[in-house]
């Protein structure tokens, strides 16, 4: 009975040794296919999105020998060379109104005139006085010639004649402002030129401040715009212009700058109002009031230069310039040195050792490593 409970024990020890070990044995082989699955499916992922999910389309970028410009653009209208607007000097009724809009005058012209009745009696009065004071000054000096004593001795004299002197200047003074002020009721015309518009008619009260009539020199026109301040300092006089004009679609004026302001215009946002001459054009003739942009030329190549379009260039976080280039099938960034930037094209000093490209569908970013597919 013992012998047998010992064999029956032992039976029990080798099967449950028997079956921990296939476990243990089951385990690692089961292990083992768990990591060789995992380790294709890993392949097998990278593999893919390589080939789909990291592939990018791009197109190539020629790199042409180009001008390059840069420009400073902005809205603008033909005016005349010779313009002005002009008013009485003052206040009143309209007298006579000599000229309609259209008219073509000569300088010296006279335009128009207000009512002078009250100004010229004033200047009478004041002429009046001036004489007067003249009168009294000679009958002053006449009197120490003929009567020494009544003056009061020399010294008192010559006071008396300084007082004299100075009363007559007041007098002149008046008088000539008075004249001034007559002069000031009547328009003439400063230089030949056209009439371009009338604000008032005759029995119409005027102020001062308020134009009456508008001359200007139509056969002498040149292109106006105003430039913020940071445009402004890029301008500078002989820049050549490509001007288009609304009224002629299609058609390029050419002009030079000519007049740069010593100021800026009044304001919240300052201006600056810079003046440019155009060239003739047969067929064509700017007239005053006609709008349009100007494009002022204010750097250019001046060669033709390696060049690629500016969106074909970008710049990292740190604001250096990049390309795209295609390097063994995938995309890479390429830093490179440029020159000019103008409008539309940049100058690319160092040439890229690969090909440039960009991307082509805006809806996939370009990265770093991604696969290449060159379209057409």
């Amino acid at each position: 009975m013992i012998v047998l409970h010992i064999d029956v024990s032992m039976h029990n020890i080798v099967y449950n040794w028997s079956v921990i070990m296939l476990k243990i044995v089951n385990k690692k082989v089961i292990g083992r296919v768990l990591f060789v699955l995992l380790f294709i499916a890993a392949v097998y992922f990278f593999i893919t999105s390589r080939t789909n999910l990291n592939t990018v389309m791009v197109k190539k970028v020629d790199i042409q020998k180009r001008y390059v410009e840069k420009t400073v653009s902005s809205s603008g209208e033909i005016k005349s060379q010779s313009e002005v607007e002009l008013g009485f000097g003052v206040s009143g009724t309209v007298k006579t109104i000599n000229v309609r809009k259209g008219d073509q005058v000569k300088k010296g012209t006279l335009l128009a005139s207000v009512d002078t009745y009250k100004l010229y009696n004033d200047m009478l009065t004041y002429r009046d006085s001036r004489d007067i004071a003249i009168r009294d000054r000679d009958l002053y000096v006449q009197n120490y010639s003929t009567n020494v004593p009544a003056i009061g001795g020399e010294t008192e004299y010559y006071l008396g004649l300084r007082r004299q002197d100075e009363l007559v200047s007041k007098a002149q003074a008046s008088y000539n402002s008075a004249q001034a002020t007559l002069s000031e009721s009547y328009i003439y015309s400063p230089f030949d030129g056209t009439i371009v518009d009338v604000t008032k008619d005759a029995g119409e009260n005027v102020l001062t401040t308020e134009h009456v009539i508008k001359l200007a020199d139509l056969g002498k026109v040149e292109f106006e715009t105003d430039l913020d301040q940071e445009d402004y300092g890029l301008v500078k006089e002989g820049q050549s212009v490509t001007i288009n004009l609304d009224s002629f679609d299609g058609v390029d004026f050419i002009g030079i700058v000519t007049t740069l302001p010593l100021y800026a215009n009044g304001g919240a946002t300052p201006n600056f109002t810079v003046k440019i001459a155009l060239q003739p054009k047969e067929g064509y003739k700017p007239l005053m009031g006609m709008t349009g942009d100007a494009h002022i030329i204010v750097a250019k190549s001046e060669s033709e230069v390696s060049s690629i379009y500016y969106d074909e260039l970008f710049y990292d976080d740190e604001n250096k310039p990049y390309v795209w280039v295609v390097d063994n099938g995938f995309v890479t960034k390429q830093v490179v040195e440029i020159g000019l930037e103008g409008d539309i094209y940049t100058e690319l000093k160092i040439l890229p050792d690969k090909q440039v490209v960009v991307g082509v569908n805006t809806d996939v970013e370009v990265k770093d490593g991604y696969k290449a597919k060159v379209v057409l």
